[in-house]
């Protein structure tokens, strides 16, 4: 490649590099927000629903008068109980905060949800709900997107060697082609001047 060649070359392959990585980080970007959006709904509505079956257990065995009530553990869900003192009666509180009010947020790890369904049966005024699921999953999801662009990067930037190679192909022969028709013509020329500069050279020595 001549010196044409190279700056036509690496200035395609630089285009569609850049290009092709603006659409990636974009598609990727778009992606992971949806997903992550889609994650944070699915995890509140999980929360809300262990809150509302806990809460009608706690009013069904307030109603058949029990006194206490122990809920089955689940995976990944940390509980707790408040009651109408504003004392944890039941698990734990993972992170530094009491809750105040029924509400949905994140602390630190976790995604909390405080709800007041159980209205106040068997003295319990809050559940609790707490799982960091939510942030494992955002975690892996991140991991998952970059680990695509990473290779998608890779596979682009192959693709547009490969197309700069096919884009310059028919200029290449082109320009090889003119080179061929300059060196042709100028040899051709170079011999009927060769034989008169030296016609021209005796004649004049005569």
């Amino acid at each position: 490649m001549n010196s044409v060649e190279r700056k036509s070359f690496y200035s395609f392959l630089f285009l569609y590099i850049v290009s092709s990585f603006a659409f990636i980080s974009l598609s990727a970007y778009w992606y992971y927000t949806a997903q992550e959006t889609m994650l944070k709904s699915n995890d509140y509505y999980k929360h809300q629903h262990t809150a509302d079956r806990i809460s009608s257990e706690i009013i069904a065995a307030s109603t058949k008068g029990h006194l206490n009530y122990t809920p089955r553990k689940e995976e990944g869900i940390t509980l707790a109980f408040i009651d109408t003192h504003n004392k944890v009666v039941y698990g734990k509180i993972t992170e530094d905060f009491f809750p105040t009010k029924p509400e949905y947020f994140a602390k630190g790890d976790y995604c909390v949800l405080v709800s007041q369904a159980p209205q106040e049966h068997l003295g319990i005024k809050y559940v609790v709900v707490q799982s960091k699921v939510l942030f494992d999953e955002i975690k892996k999801l991140k991991q998952s997107v970059m680990l695509v662009m990473f290779f998608g990067t890779i596979i682009m930037s192959l693709l547009a060697f490969v197309l700069s190679k096919l884009f310059m192909k028919p200029i290449h022969q082109h320009i090889q082609h003119i080179e061929d028709f300059i060196h042709d013509t100028t040899h051709e020329l170079n011999t009927p001047i060769t034989a008169l500069s030296m016609s021209v050279s005796r004649a004049i020595k005569k």
